[in-house]
């Protein structure tokens, strides 16, 4: 897939989909199926249905269809997207409001990436200026640029964690929800034995 990074805007409607699964517009906004085809505009405005075509590998009659919002994008399709290099995209289409621990968590982390690997250009560029010859206050400003940069590492440290917990709280919780239901079963089973006795 072509490298490009773009939101998402707003289409019209789009019609059943392909699959037997209507995503179709709700009162939140467009659907999964406007929002794909939203986002394939941004990377290609112009005949947008061939880029459709290049990588979902759909045949010209079927891209343009879905380009139009003729029709929605299977779940083979979707799937597609989101084993791309823009997956992490996509996957935030389909979670939409939803808050759920484990994608806290995981958007966290996914965050946590992309400033990580802006930090890191960031400072080769930094490191390359900072082995050329320059003046004081130069340096000076150099300094605080280096300093901002350790306390973006205490930061990252930190949200890290942060993550940590929340995948920690998340596994507890199913824990207590396994133990509250392996318990309310053992106990019913406990009393439909105690009551065949007593017959």
């Amino acid at each position: 897939m072509r490298e490009a990074y773009a939101s998402t805007g707003q289409a019209s409607k789009s019609g059943p989909s392909g699959n037997g699964y209507d995503l179709s517009e709700t009162d939140t906004g467009p659907s999964i199926h406007e929002q794909v085809t939203n986002w394939f505009k941004s990377l290609q405005p112009l005949k947008t249905w061939g880029l459709i075509a290049e990588v979902l590998g759909l045949k010209e009659h079927a891209a343009k269809h879905r380009a139009a919002n003729h029709r929605g994008y299977s779940v083979e399709e979707i799937r597609i997207l989101l084993h791309s290099d823009e997956g992490d995209q996509i996957l935030e289409m389909l979670m939409a409001e939803a808050e759920p621990a484990w994608w806290r968590a995981l958007r966290i982390n996914l965050n946590l990436s992309k400033a990580v690997a802006a930090q890191a250009q960031w400072t080769q560029s930094v490191m390359a200026l900072d082995a050329a010859p320059m003046d004081r206050p130069t340096r000076s400003k150099m300094k605080k640029v280096i300093d901002a940069d350790r306390a973006f590492n205490r930061a990252r440290t930190q949200k890290e964690l942060a993550a940590g917990l929340l995948h920690q709280d998340a596994d507890r919780a199913k824990d207590r929800v396994l133990v509250g239901t392996s318990t309310t079963g053992k106990m019913h089973a406990a009393g439909m034995r105690a009551g065949g006795r007593g017959r």
